[in-house]
């Protein structure tokens, strides 16, 4: 994972910032390991999964780091900016796979 400022140049965040990624709304879930450090503006996430009903689209998980600061960014994107959001598709079963739990 890495961060692009609005030039689409990697943010190179100090070293030790830490990058958190939540689910945003109950209905979803994030399995492994979802935050982890920054090292030379990128930080690594093997083993990060999203989960959400078959079909879904734009599903919005919340990405954090300390060293971004929202001050700065809703001046240079406006008030209304929040924070970065990851908008995730989940495709429907293919044929042979199962629906378990309605997930």
């Amino acid at each position: 994972m890495a961060l692009y400022d609005h030039d689409e140049q990697i943010m190179t965040l100090e070293n030790l910032s830490l990058i958190e990624i939540k689910r945003k709304t109950s209905d979803t879930e994030i399995i492994g390991t979802s935050s982890n450090r920054v090292y030379e503006g990128v930080a690594f996430f093997p083993t990060l999964s999203f989960s959400s009903s078959p079909g879904s689209k734009n599903v919005a998980f919340r990405l954090t780091a300390e060293a971004i600061d929202m001050n700065v960014a809703r001046r240079q994107y406006g008030s209304d900016y929040t924070l970065n959001d990851i908008l995730v598709n989940f495709r429907y079963c293919k044929p042979g796979e199962i629906l378990e739990n309605n997930e």
